[in-house]
């Protein structure tokens, strides 16, 4: 189960940073296009073309990432804090404190690079907003996580027990939140003047807590999926591939109707079912080995690290393909995968370096 987790790690990290290469090819599509085709009018339109729907398929497909992310998080708690066979679990505040230590520490670090970057670019914000920034992984918008993160470790202590003891009570609350949630960030599209929906959609926690809750379950009644899950695989399967389509169905009709851009998480009903189906389809499927079996291991290995690092490498490589190879910014599929072998690739091999250098004290503290 422990290697199973750590492939879904690697599989979740290339989810991670695949869409968010998506969205440089977005931006690619929709203001650069003036570098690869001079003559297309300032107005052009992709939206509606075949490149347009296999960018957005493999960015909203990626929307499983940060859920199972946190459903192994609350794995490995659950088996942290593991109690006897008839001894509730524990999880003291000193062990999550020196886990909390392991993830801020390098969060801090390339939080503070991103600011030096905006900084020398000339982009500069008080003391304050700097600060209030990191408490929510402001530096950067895929930084939103690191804190979310952080506000699981700090529940975890006073979870552990309930997941144990009454597991269906954990996870009906965590569906009701998540509902909840949901309700108001679709009232929210259309009722865009009361302030009070904004801040409720804004909310991350309860939109990620039935993830992190199922996790920490499955830890403790591994029973109660497995059998079930064995028997009623193949359904899954094809219950996936539905929501699959639904998720691009859903995010598109909202972005037409609406104008905004959902489906990169699970801010939809299809994102969010679409997740919770993608992790239990790929543990029930658990004795289908992946291809590059090797490399999926070493990115679940490095997952914490490439977190960090992808979105600035992303960014990198993105703008020096608009400088100087523009021609590829016109095959938009090819850019995204580009970019993102190429991110991933230079991202673990710096993080290679550095564990090869006299600098491999350090490792832990710039990647976790």
């Amino acid at each position: 189960m422990v290697r199973r987790l750590s492939l879904l790690n690697g599989v979740s990290i290339l989810a991670v940073v695949l869409a968010h290469a998506g969205g440089w090819v977005f931006i690619a599509m929709y203001y650069w296009a003036d570098r690869y085709f001079p003559a297309v009018p300032a107005s052009y339109d992709p939206a509606g073309t075949l490149p347009y729907y296999i960018v957005l398929a493999l960015r909203n497909w990626g929307s499983f990432a940060v859920p199972s992310f946190l459903f192994v998080t609350g794995y490995f708690i659950a088996y942290a804090a593991r109690g006897g066979q008839s001894r509730q679990p524990t999880l003291s505040y000193k062990t999550v404190l020196a886990r909390l230590k392991v993830l801020l520490i390098p969060y801090l670090i390339w939080s503070a690079v991103i600011y030096v970057g905006d900084a020398l670019q000339g982009n500069l914000r008080s003391p304050f907003v700097y600060l209030i920034n990191l408490f929510v992984g402001g530096a950067h918008p895929v930084y939103f996580y690191i804190p979310l993160l952080c506000q699981f470790y700090l529940l975890a202590p006073l979870v552990v027990s309930v997941a144990w003891a009454k597991p269906a009570k954990l996870l009906i609350g965590s569906v009701v939140l998540h509902l909840g949630v949901l309700i108001v960030r679709y009232l929210h599209l259309f009722v865009r003047e009361m302030p009070v929906l904004q801040t409720a959609t804004d909310l991350l926690f309860p939109m990620y807590a039935l993830a992190f809750s199922l996790g920490m379950v499955w830890g403790y009644h591994p029973q109660w999926f497995k059998e079930g899950l064995a028997r009623a695989r193949h359904g899954l399967l094809v219950v996936l591939v539905v929501l699959a389509v639904l998720v691009l169905l859903e995010s598109e009709l909202v972005f037409r109707t609406t104008g905004v851009r959902w489906g990169a998480g699970p801010g939809l009903l299809s994102t969010s079912l679409y997740s919770i189906a993608l992790i239990f389809c790929f543990l029930a499927f658990d004795s289908i080995s992946l291809p590059f079996p090797k490399l999926f291991q070493r990115l679940g290995v490095a997952t914490y690290g490439l977190y960090l690092l992808h979105p600035l490498v992303l960014e990198f490589f993105a703008r020096a393909t608009q400088k100087f190879a523009p021609k590829v910014l016109a095959y938009p599929v090819v850019f995204q995968m580009a970019l993102t072998a190429a991110t991933i690739g230079a991202a673990l091999l710096f993080m290679t370096a550095v564990s090869k250098s006299p600098l491999r004290r350090w490792y832990r503290t710039l990647f976790g």
